[in-house]
């Protein structure tokens, strides 16, 4: 009984002790269960306070600002602006500074933007010609650099020449200086298809006639391409003479291929051309004046170049003065008479002797050929046939025509349209040759 109590007891025991393990396998899987069941809602509730907090700082983007954050963005901007203003004051004075140590020394002038201007010269600076010159070759260091106020340059370059004439420094360093204002008035407009305004036109103009007056009334000016700029003697030194680097002859001939842009850009039929047309009798002025120089103290090839120039502006325009004397005719009151004998010579003279020098000097031949179509083109204006065609003849030039540049060529075709339009061509004077290709007849 005991044993089976006993037993019956353990056995009641072990059921017990089972019934326990079971129990406690249910509570923990249950327990387990209910861990999961709480680590899904944490992750669920994670994810929507990420989504919240990315909601509420989109909406914070839109939303007015609390009182205390605009107070703390004001006063950031406050300081930020008082630090602005400081370094401006600052920079203002070290301006300030600078700009009074320059004036103590004289170099250099600020200005809002490109390349700095150069200052003339401080007080108490003693004027030479070796400190003009150094200030000289200082405005010409900025020529040509991008932001350069040409405009100003200009004008510093007068100025310049201003004071070396008030410090009496001789003429060699002015024409120098003129010699630069002019290229520098040329170097105005960049662009070489732009023709000049009229402002820098007229600049221009007088420049080239204050330089050959000076030329003119001091011999002992020697001027040349070939002269190096360290040989130099532009200053006074007891006798010797000055010799300055330059070429008059090529302003001039600029000036001329300027005044020609001038007039292919100005409207024809309207007043402005008819102003700007006035200026011819000035720039042929120049030329004859220059002329004049140059058969003194020029070579043979620079006659020959302003020889051409001359014949360029004279071989088209017909002369009547000359047409009514050989006519016979004279004017109708003695003032016009009077006029008509105190002229100098026939356009037909002023040809006859400036192209025989080129046939007889020049060593191109591009002027020689030039002069020659020139020459023939100003007997047939004038209805020297016969003239016209021997110089044709003799020239042989309807052998290479057709190679010569097109300049040439145009006054070539001027030629022909001149001689076919004429009523007194005849046939026997022109015979057929190959130079126009074709058998100039009569027009009714």
């Amino acid at each position: 009984m005991t044993l089976r109590l006993h037993g019956g007891f353990n056995l009641t025991r072990v059921c017990n002790n089972s019934i326990c393990l079971q129990q406690d396998e249910e509570s923990s899987s249950s327990s387990d269960v209910d861990d999961e069941d709480w680590d899904s809602d944490t992750a669920e509730s994670g994810s929507g306070s990420e989504d919240e907090e990315g909601n509420n700082a989109i909406a914070k983007i839109f939303l007015k600002k609390s009182g205390s954050e605009v107070e703390r963005h004001t006063s950031e901007k406050k300081k930020e602006d008082r630090k602005k203003r400081h370094k401006r004051k600052e920079r203002v004075e070290e301006e300030a500074e600078e700009e009074a140590q320059e004036e103590d020394e004289g170099e250099w002038e600020k200005v809002k933007g490109g390349v700095p201007l150069v200052k003339m010269f401080a007080k108490g600076t003693e004027i030479n010609t070796t400190v003009v010159v150094k200030k000289l070759n200082e405005i010409l260091q900025a020529r040509g650099k991008k932001g350069t106020d040409r405009a100003a340059q200009i004008e510093l370059l007068h100025a310049l020449a201003n004071i070396s004439n008030e410090n009496i420094l001789g003429e060699g360093i002015l024409v120098k200086i003129k010699f630069n204002i002019i290229a520098s008035l040329y170097d105005y407009n960049p662009n070489l298809a732009a023709f000049m305004k009229a402002d820098m036109w007229k600049k221009c103009l007088d420049c080239i006639d204050e330089l050959l007056d000076i030329l003119f009334n001091n011999n002992n000016i020697f001027i040349g391409e070939n002269i190096a700029e360290d040989s130099e003697n532009l200053a006074i030194i007891d006798s010797q003479p000055f010799r300055v680097r330059g070429c008059i002859l090529t302003l001039v001939e600029r000036m001329d291929e300027e005044f020609t842009k001038i007039m292919q850009n100005t409207d024809p039929h309207s007043q402005e051309y008819v102003d700007n047309l006035k200026d011819e009798g000035r720039v042929c002025g120049i030329i004859d004046r220059l002329l004049g120089y140059l058969e003194t103290k020029g070579s043979t090839e620079d006659v020959c170049r302003v020889y051409l120039r001359r014949i360029m502006h004279t071989y088209y325009k017909f002369d009547y003065k000359a047409h009514r004397r050989a006519l016979g005719l004279q004017g109708e009151t003695k003032s016009e008479q009077d006029a008509e004998e105190s002229e100098g010579e026939d356009s037909a003279f002023i040809m006859d002797r400036l192209c025989k020098f080129i046939y007889a000097k020049d060593r191109t031949d591009r002027i020689r050929t030039c002069a020659i179509l020139c020459h023939i083109y100003h007997h047939a204006l004038h209805s020297r046939w016969y003239q016209a065609r021997d110089l044709m003849l003799m020239s042989h030039l309807q052998d290479n025509i057709q190679h010569a540049d097109p300049p040439v060529q145009l006054i070539r075709i001027l030629i022909k349209n001149q001689w076919l339009s004429r009523n007194q061509t005849n046939t026997l004077i022109f015979p057929k040759i190959g130079y126009f290709n074709v058998l100039p007849t009569p027009i009714p």
